[in-house]
């Protein structure tokens, strides 16, 4: 392919795309299958989705971060040779690991007493204090800017 001709293809992006992610989590499998499945008696997707299994207090949860370090590294590879453009290699490395995110909260089910969501949704309950506190932010930059108070 020409790199000066840009041609807008949505089915080669998607492709990419869904080949990265397959390579992806064939490696991290391949890893985990490595470093965790020698230590456990069970392999299961938990090692994959969870996010309480990548712990530094036991040996497995090292092992399961070196697994999502060096598929990360393999996967540094893979959009060498798949992407070939350094500009989108962000895009996609991001669209991987977003894809991620949203399969790890659907495989948790969102709702896991550990998950810090419940804190987030919490702090924005009171619509109307976070407004308060938008305007009185608002009015104290603008006494200091020089403003008349």
């Amino acid at each position: 392919m020409f790199y000066g001709t840009v041609v807008w293809d949505p089915w080669l992006i998607v492709a990419q795309i869904v080949c990265l992610q397959c390579l992806y989590y064939l490696t991290l499998g391949v890893f985990l299958s490595f470093f965790v499945g020698t230590r456990v008696s069970r392999m299961s997707l938990v090692y994959f989705f969870d996010f309480a299994t990548v712990a530094t207090s036991t040996v497995t949860g090292w092992c399961v971060i070196a697994s999502f370090l060096l598929s990360s590294i393999a996967g540094a590879g893979y959009m060498l040779y798949l992407i070939e453009r350094a500009k989108k290699c962000l895009d996609f490395s991001a669209t991987l690991y977003i894809i991620h995110l949203f399969i790890c909260i659907m495989y948790g089910d969102g709702n896991s007493e550990k998950f810090p969501s419940h804190d987030i949704d919490q702090m924005f309950d009171d619509k109307e204090s976070i407004t308060k506190k938008f305007l009185e932010a608002f009015i104290v930059f603008r006494c200091f800017g020089g403003a008349e108070c």
